[in-house]
């Protein structure tokens, strides 16, 4: 779903190049940017995928085949971006639908392209939350990566920031925020149900190791992809307490967080002062030599990575990709749970005050996926609401999604059992 600003930074004199001459300028202009009034239901849909190549799955693709593959898809039909991740994942990202329905429609048949484009030239995509056997590995030259790489190792958490930026594929759904009166309650419900969608959407229990002395598992948890998120710089990553008002609990976590990265004097990405947050370059200080302006504040946001970010939109992070027999089912619960008033206020009754146990929350949900009594019994009441009530287009998907969750079992957990645990097979087996 495209970005539409609150506040639409080309309205003010001198636009994104507009100095923000405070911390409270700087705190108003990024609440005011978090969320916009739009209608419940659309939906826009991201998935991402690991490209491999079918004569040798070992091997990581380099850039120039990665680019030269790009330039050979033709124009998608329903007009989803193809961009390229840090290890050469690739992403679909559908426009805005009506509803769950549509966005599904659009990007299955622009998936089908995509693949069908790869297999002519004896590539596939693998679609799971992370590469279950090949080491991370950058190949995308982008500036930013290469600087979101050293940061990160300066961080003392280059090992799990590499996993995610170069070994790791995501399910993303983007949600429109709804009418403003509205978005309180709406935040705290999605907070709520979170780690329940990411338990039944774990599909990354098997990983690559990073190398001798990371310290990183390969294996044991059931989205060892968002356990890997957890594990980094925890100012941009935990997430946001939408407490009160959502804006401006968006802005001061965003205040609050370590600046990465900014614009020299020639408009080069730098390294930002170690340790400087924004708020305090805000508010004056002298690390950097000029102050900050609206372009500076909108790339910071682009540089934080909760479970559930702001964008004008909703963008839920959380949740694992995997194979095309189980994405749109899994698509079709969370947005239903969420957007559908009914469903909504059932799946809100279901989660109740149980939220707030220390076994429901985020880490332990990416720990244990549906291994746990309270995960499971949730998950399959949460999945059977969905199903009531999701788009009669996408029920029958939707059903056997929650008769899987059901069972107690993820995607990543059937998975692994039709690959007797070997990664090999296990990525052959997603390949698509």
């Amino acid at each position: 779903m495209p970005q539409r600003n609150a506040i639409d930074p080309a309205g003010h004199p001198g636009g994104r190049d507009r100095v923000l001459p405070s911390v409270d300028a700087a705190r108003t202009y990024a609440a005011e940017q978090a969320l916009c009034p739009g209608p419940i239901g659309r939906v826009g849909l991201e998935l991402e995928g690991h490209l491999v190549d079918r004569d040798d799955l070992a091997r990581r693709i380099p850039w120039d085949e990665v680019t030269r593959l790009r330039e050979l898809v033709p124009p998608l039909p329903h007009g989803s971006l193809l961009s390229v991740e840090p290890g050469g994942q690739l992403e679909l990202s559908t426009l805005p639908a009506a509803d769950v329905a549509g966005a599904v429609a659009a990007l299955l048949a622009d998936r089908q392209v995509l693949a069908d484009t790869l297999r002519t030239q004896g590539y596939g995509i693998a679609y799971l939350g992370l590469d279950p056997v090949r080491p991370p590995e950058r190949v995308n030259p982008a500036e930013r990566y290469a600087l979101m790489e050293r940061y990160f190792d300066g961080c003392g958490c280059g090992v799990a920031a590499r996993r995610l930026m170069s070994a790791s594929a995501g399910l993303q759904l983007n949600l429109e925020a709804g009418p403003p009166g509205g978005w309180p309650d709406r935040l705290r419900r999605i907070y709520r149900l979170g780690p329940v969608l990411t338990a039944i959407s774990a599909c990354s229990a098997q990983a690559a190791d990073p190398g001798p002395g990371s310290g990183l598992a390969t294996g044991g948890a059931a989205s060892m992809r968002q356990q890997a998120w957890f594990a980094l710089e925890p100012a941009r990553t935990v997430p946001v307490p939408f407490g009160g008002e959502p804006g401006l609990a968006w802005a001061d976590y965003a205040l609050r967080a370590p600046l990465m990265l900014l614009r020299a004097a020639d408009g080069a990405l730098v390294e930002a002062p170690p340790g400087l947050t924004f708020g305090a370059w805000a508010a004056g200080s002298e690390r950097v030599d000029r102050p900050p302006t609206v372009a500076d504040l909108d790339y910071h946001l682009t540089t934080l990575f909760p479970v559930i970010r702001p964008r004008g939109f909703l963008e839920l992070r959380f949740l694992d990709a995997a194979p095309t027999r189980f994405w749109p089912g899994l698509a079709a619960i969370v947005a239903t749970l969420i957007d559908d008033p009914v469903a909504a206020d059932r799946a809100a009754g279901a989660v109740g005050d149980r939220a707030a146990e220390p076994t429901l929350d985020w880490p332990a949900a990416a720990r244990d996926g549906l291994r746990t009594p309270e995960f499971r019994r949730l998950a399959a009441r949460c999945a059977a609401i969905a199903v009531e009530h999701c788009p009669d287009d996408l029920r029958d998907r939707a059903a056997d999604y929650a008769a899987l969750v059901d069972s107690g079992r993820t995607p990543g957990d059937l998975l692994r059992d039709e690959a007797d645990g070997d990664g090999w097979r296990l990525l052959e087996k997603a390949l698509e």
